[in-house]
Formats: structure tokens, sequence, C-alpha cells
């Protein structure tokens, strides 16, 4: 009898090994998001941004088909629970669960985060913010292959901070007293790193968007995926209608 190769199907990893991805998001709300973005656009502007950002990472990314890893959103304010709900439920992966950052740095709040991952049983944690909109899914499963095989992976930015964060077990001396938000975020997280003998599988280097020139910098594709000029030509009418208000 002649034999016949049959290909067989591939198996999706359970879901209890699966990686955790911890989405760290804010409410959309003029004047809390985007805030360096804003100082061109206007707060109204910059917050019509930061959703578009936020719905399409998690619809076309996090949320792509085929994607190996369990999302998880953590928002903040903690009271804005219900609002984020009603805004991205629709847009996540059933039974994705939501999480308060709570209080404190963000250090604090990664590590609250990180440790509510681990102690509902992930193999792996990484952690996302809505910045880096230049994304494929590629990345991040490129990012949960290395942290297979590495104790940590990062990806810097551009900006000296980092888009990505993960680890294989709680670690959460790499979050402590830390300069969030300054351009020596990744440098200092390669040196603590060292200090407690953990190697870091880093990513490749990417951009967050902080300002106009960095919306300069996405394709052309995703920018009218995003319809980011039609956003920028409402914020210069409506800076243009405050400071000639006769006209």
């Amino acid at each position: 009898m002649e034999s016949t190769n049959i290909e067989e199907p591939a198996i999706a990893e359970p879901e209890a090994a699966l990686p955790w991805l911890i989405i760290m998001m804010k409410a959309p709300e003029p004047g809390r998001v985007k805030t360096r973005l804003a100082k061109s656009i206007g707060d109204r502007g910059a917050a019509q941004l930061y959703r578009r950002f936020v719905e399409y990472l998690l619809s076309e990314i996090i949320a792509a088909p085929g994607t190996q890893w369990r999302p998880m959103i953590a928002f903040a304010p903690d009271h804005a629970e219900a609002e984020i709900r009603a805004w991205l439920e629709p847009l996540a992966p059933e039974a994705t669960p939501f999480i308060a950052q709570g209080e404190g740095d963000l250090g604090c709040r990664l590590i609250r985060v990180f440790e509510t991952a681990f102690s509902q049983g992930a193999p792996a944690v990484a952690a996302l913010g809505t910045d880096c909109v230049a994304l494929k899914p590629e990345d991040l499963e490129r990012a949960f292959a290395d942290l297979r095989g590495a104790p940590l992976i990062m990806g810097e930015a551009e900006d000296g901070g980092y888009w990505i964060v993960g680890m294989n077990a709680m670690r959460s001396g790499i979050f402590e007293s830390m300069p969030w938000s300054e351009p020596t975020l990744a440098a200092r997280t390669r040196a603590k790193a060292s200090a407690l003998g953990l190697a870091i599988a880093e990513q490749p280097l990417n951009f967050d968007i902080d300002t106009v020139d960095d919306l300069a910098k996405l394709s052309l594709e995703l920018r009218a995926h995003l319809d980011i000029d039609r956003v920028l030509d409402d914020a210069a009418a409506e800076t243009r209608s405050r400071t000639n208000p006769d006209r």
C-alpha cells in the first residue's frame, strides 16, 4: 500500500501554559494621557489618538488570530473599571482579565500586576505599554520565545525607556527604585539585572509616540489606518478657532 504523508494539525498550547501579556493602559481622559503630545495638538486630540492606539494594539496586534499568549488589561485609574470594560471588552479576547494597577509609581504598579499574573499560574509574564504602535505580532512572538531561554527580556525604546519588559519568575527588584520616564531607564535596568546575576534577552529597538515628530515615523499605511491626519487637522482647526474666535 502506498504511504501517504499527512501533516498533523498544530495543537494549541493549553491556556494554563500560555505566557501572560499585560497591557498597561489608562482611561483616555483629555489632559491625563499623551501629555507631551498634547502640548502640540491639544488635550482632546491627544486623547483621541491615545484611544486609537489602544484599540489598534488590542484588536490588531495583541488579539491577532493564532497568537500564543494570554492578555491581561491593567488599567488606571482604579475607579475607571466600568468605563474601560465597556470600551475594551468588545475588542479583547473572551475572558480577558481586567485588573486595576493600584497606587504608587510605575514600579509599584508593575510589581503588583506581575505578582497577580504569577499567582494565577502564569509561566512567564511580559508588560507592554500603549505608546509603541509600530509593533507586529511577530515582535511579541519573538519576545516570548526568547523568554523561554532567558530570565528577562527587554525591548529598548529610542527615548531610553523600554517598550516591553518580561520575566519567567517574579523578580521585583527589577522594578524597584528605577528612574521612570527618564532616558536612563533601559541602561539602569541592564545594570540592575547584571548586579542580580540575570541575563537579558534584548529585543529590537522601537519607538514610542510622544511627539508629533514621532507620528511622522509611522508608515503611511498605519497613519491612514489610525486616521492620524484627520485628528491632526481637527486639532489644528480647534487651535485656530480658539486663537481667532471671530473668524
